[in-house]
């Protein structure tokens, strides 16, 4: 099950801060699960897309810019020069999981977010500075 403690106060007082999103156990290998961000106001900046590729945890916005859904961790990964990639399940773009920027069109990019694991539990950097949160 999804654990989230992002609370509203932590996200209104930080600047950057890591957050827990959910744990090791929630995750599927070489796949993708979705998480909400509770009290995020845009509905492009409330999901984010959680990898576990090679025994190394990506995340970024679930946020479809080109199909413009919340369809990103639904993507096929796969890698080309060595890049791993996240190809979209709409229109098949794919975005680097480093960098989120798009290898079929550098003028687009996804989102993406620093991860660590901590104990078994995974860890987002979140940069509240630049969401909007609701009050």
């Amino acid at each position: 099950m999804m654990m989230n403690t992002l609370t509203q106060e932590m996200l209104l007082k930080a600047s950057s801060q890591w957050f827990q999103i959910c744990t090791m156990s929630d995750l599927i290998e070489d796949s993708g699960v979705c998480a909400l961000l509770p009290f995020i106001k845009t509905d492009t900046q409330n999901q984010i897309a959680i990898f576990y590729v090679n025994n190394e945890v990506y995340a970024t916005s679930n946020w479809d810019p080109v199909g413009k859904a919340q369809v990103i961790y639904r993507g096929i990964i796969g890698s080309t020069n060595g890049e791993l990639y996240i190809c979209s399940p709409l229109y098949k773009q794919k975005y680097s999981l480093k960098t989120g920027i798009c290898l079929d069109d550098n003028e687009l990019y996804i989102p993406v977010y620093k991860c660590k694991v901590d104990q078994e539990k995974i860890h987002i950097l979140i940069d509240a500075s630049n969401l909007e949160v609701t009050q």
